[in-house]
């Protein structure tokens, strides 16, 4: 298993998550029918509003990005790495491993 790796990119007024096109090209091949989006942007009144909501948010973006539930992710990826190329570095990391045994995300 390898990590899942969504790029991270903090705007004035909100987030930018993303796949690179060689994450895209993997996930098509693990998963031939989801559908994958380029771009999410997630906006926010005041950036203590989004860091309150960030250890949830995981659970809606990365099934919007990917198109695939994270049950079906954990069977191939051991974490989720938002990273961050502006600065290369890792931001926040969640383990789908923990999803899937305790039906939550845990957050690092």
């Amino acid at each position: 298993m390898t990590d899942l790796i969504i790029s991270v990119n903090p705007q004035l007024d909100g987030y930018n998550f993303g796949l690179s096109p060689k994450v895209r090209r993997e996930l098509s091949d693990l998963f031939p029918n989801a559908l994958l989006v380029g771009h999410l942007f997630v906006s926010y009144e005041t950036k203590w509003d989004f860091e309150a909501l960030r250890d949830r948010i995981e659970e809606h973006i990365l099934p919007f990005l990917t198109g695939v539930e994270l049950k079906e992710l954990a069977k191939y990826f051991k974490r989720v790495v938002f990273f961050n190329p502006a600065t290369h570095s890792e931001e926040h990391t969640i383990s789908l491993e923990a999803y899937v045994e305790e039906n939550q995300l845990v957050s690092r």
